[in-house]
């Protein structure tokens, strides 16, 4: 199960998602759980032209339309691995982080945050372009031992960017510094 948590924004990258899953329709191994509810009229005409691309693409049958979700530990507790594959750079996404806290694998777009937070032990950065994000997904879907190894990986990240100790004592650091 691919997830994808996310606003409804163009810029997060779903119909990247979509065309790149219509790469891999062949391979019977996916669905796909799209997370994120319309706050506005935009992201609601926006969810209707992703729900008529997936119908065009010949993949509706395998995505699954969420919504706007309060449970999106249990979530990325179920699925296999965590998909956002952004058009604009992310100044950090916390989703990211959550996913890798997950032990979830990342196929997500080099640019922004992600770059500094995802490493090649937990995921694949890759172009934003369909046949780029296919590939990185295919290599995940197709190998349960990548993904355990990966997975774990991607909580030793998770623990290494973002413990809480270790964040307290940088910037305990960081504020007697500047309090000299």
């Amino acid at each position: 199960m691919v997830l994808q948590v996310s606003r409804l924004e163009k810029w997060k990258g779903q119909l990247l998602l979509l065309q790149a899953l219509k790469r891999l329709a062949q391979d019977e191994q996916w669905t796909a759980w799209i997370a994120g509810g319309a706050q506005r009229r935009s992201e609601e005409r926006y969810r209707a032209e992703l729900e008529a691309a997936a119908n065009t693409l010949g993949i509706s049958h395998r995505i699954r339309w969420l919504g706007e979700r309060n449970d999106v530990a249990a979530l990325m507790g179920a699925a296999d691995l965590f998909c956002q594959p952004n058009l604009a750079a992310e100044p950090y996404g916390i989703v990211f982080l959550e996913a890798l806290a997950s032990g979830l694998p990342v196929v997500a777009t080099a640019m922004g945050g992600v770059e500094d937070t995802v490493r090649p032990e937990c995921g694949r950065l890759v172009p934003a372009q369909p046949a780029a994000v296919a590939r990185g997904l295919a290599e995940l879907i197709g190998n349960r031992g990548l993904r355990a190894e990966m997975g774990a990986a991607a909580r030793a990240r998770a623990m290494a960017v973002a413990n809480p100790e270790t964040c307290m004592q940088a910037l305990e650091r960081a504020l007697a510094g500047v309090a000299r």
